[in-house]
C-alpha cells in the first residue's frame, strides 16, 4: 500500500474520509499526478536510475482517472465502467463452474467495507468435490469434476479484472485489432482464449484471460488476506488458531454474542424521526399551555 500525505498534524481538507469526499470536489488532474508519482517511484525502486525514470515518460490518462474517480466515489454500479469488467469476471467464474454467477455489489457509491469472509460467496477459497465444499483438502483431486474456486464481491472481481486488462496488454490488444479492421472482441469467456507461457513463473502453459473481449495472460490474481496466526478447517467457514502469538484480527458474527444490530435507514428516516419528535414536543407544550390556561380560568390553580 502506498499512502501520500499532504498535511501534517491536521487535514488539508476538512472533507478528507468523509462522505464530501468525492468527484465533486476531487479533481481528475491531481489524482493523476499522484498516479504519475506512484508509478515513477515504483520504477526507481525496482532499480531504474533517474535518467531512464525520466525517459520512461510515465503518464496517466486523466480522462480513464476522471472515469475511474467518478466510479468509485459517486456512480458505484451504475457506472458503465465497473459493468463492463465485473461482466467478464462473472462470465469467466461462471464458464468455470459450470454455471452462471453474480458477484455481490453494494449500493451507489460502493461500500470499502470488506465484509465476512465466507466460503462460496465471501472470498474464501474452497475446494468442490462431489457436491461437498472444504476450505482445507488433502485429499484426492479430480480435474475433470473437482474445482477450486473464491467468488469476490463485485468490486473486488473490477480490480482484478481491471488490472488484468491493463497490465496484460488489453489496450495494445484492442489497438491492433481497430488496426486489422476488426472488431475489439475475439472472446466470450475464457474457454474461447487459448494458453500462453508465464515466462519465469514455472507455468508453462496457463489459460489466458478474457477480459474486454480480448484473450491476455493472466497478470492480475486474488489473494486472500487471512492473519497468520489462523487456518481454515476443512469444514467450511471454521478456522483454528496455528499461531496463538500472531494477531489474528478477526469480527465474530454478532448473533452469536446476542448482540442486537440495526441496519442503516438513511438520512430521510432520521430527519422524519427528528421532525416528529420536534412536532409533538410543540404539540405537548402547546397542550400544556392551553391546560395551565384553563385551570386558571377555573380557579383550580
Amino acid at each position: 500500500a502506498v499512502v501520500l500525505a499532504g498535511y501534517d498534524a491536521a487535514f488539508a481538507d476538512p472533507r478528507f474520509h468523509t462522505r464530501f469526499d468525492n468527484a465533486s470536489f476531487v479533481g481528475a488532474a491531481p489524482v493523476a499526478a499522484a498516479a504519475e508519482a506512484v508509478a515513477r517511484s515504483l520504477l526507481a525502486l525496482a532499480g531504474a536510475n533517474a535518467s531512464q525514470v525520466a525517459a520512461a515518460n510515465v503518464t496517466a490518462n486523466e480522462t480513464l482517472v476522471g472515469e475511474l474517480l467518478a466510479c468509485l466515489t459517486a456512480e458505484g454500479w451504475r457506472c458503465g465502467l465497473f459493468r463492463d469488467y465485473t461482466r467478464f469476471e462473472e462470465r469467466n467464474i461462471g464458464a468455470y463452474l459450470g454455471g452462471s454467477v453474480r458477484l455481490r455489489s453494494s449500493g451507489s457509491p460502493p461500500s470499502y467495507y470488506a465484509g465476512v469472509l465466507f466460503a462460496t460467496g465471501g472470498g474464501l477459497p474452497v475446494v468442490q468435490r462431489q457436491g461437498s465444499v472444504f476450505t482445507r483438502y488433502d485429499g484426492a483431486f479430480d480435474r475433470a469434476t473437482d474445482v477450486v474456486y473464491a467468488i469476490p464481491n463485485a468490486l473486488e472481481g473490477f480490480v482484478r479484472s481491471f488490472a488484468a486488462y491493463h497490465l496484460g496488454g488489453g489496450p495494445a490488444a484492442a489497438a491492433a485489432a481497430a488496426r486489422a479492421g476488426g472488431g475489439n472482441a475475439t472472446c466470450h469467456t475464457y474457454e474461447d482464449c487459448g494458453r500462453c507461457a508465464m515466462e519465469g513463473a514455472g507455468l508453462l502453459n496457463v489459460t489466458e484471460d478474457c477480459v474486454l473481449g480480448a484473450c491476455l495472460c493472466p497478470s492480475a490474481q486474488y489473494h486472500l488476506a487471512l492473519d497468520v496466526g489462523i487456518e481454515p478447517e476443512s469444514r467450511a467457514n471454521y478456522f483454528e488458531v496455528v499461531d496463538a502469538g500472531s494477531p489474528g484480527v478477526t469480527e465474530p458474527y454478532w448473533r452469536d454474542l446476542r448482540v442486537h444490530t440495526f441496519p442503516y435507514v438513511g438520512n430521510a428516516a432520521a430527519y422524519a424521526a427528528l421532525g416528529t419528535g420536534l412536532g409533538v414536543c410543540a404539540l405537548s407544550a402547546a397542550g400544556a399551555r392551553y391546560l395551565h390556561g384553563a385551570l386558571l380560568r377555573a380557579r383550580l390553580l
